[in-house]
């Protein structure tokens, strides 16, 4: 009995994984598909993309996304474990028009 629960718990957290990686394109925007017919002020999106570019202005680091997406971190560039060439996937929340 504890073979067959351990067996079913195991197949279905490799399947878990599978939909996660085979459907979360489909649950976000990248980083140049966003425009401001579908979105508002305030709106939270989810976006994925490449980071072509990070500056560091004070305690705020600009990202760009995919060459087009700048988005705005509110941490020192220190904090901020991310490269250029890395890939993220994240909630972002709009702040101005696009």
């Amino acid at each position: 009995m504890d073979k067959r629960v351990l067996s079913i718990g195991i197949v279905l957290l490799v399947i878990g994984i599978i939909l996660i990686f085979a459907f979360w394109p489909l649950t976000a925007v990248g980083g140049r598909d966003i425009s401001t017919d579908d979105y508002e002020v305030g709106d939270r999106v989810t976006i994925y993309g490449t980071i072509t570019d990070i500056t560091g202005i004070g305690e705020v680091v600009l990202v760009e996304l995919d060459g087009d997406t700048d988005i705005i971190v509110e941490q020192s560039r220190e904090e901020f474990d991310f490269e250029e060439g890395d890939v993220v996937y994240g909630e972002i929340r709009l702040s101005q028009e696009l």
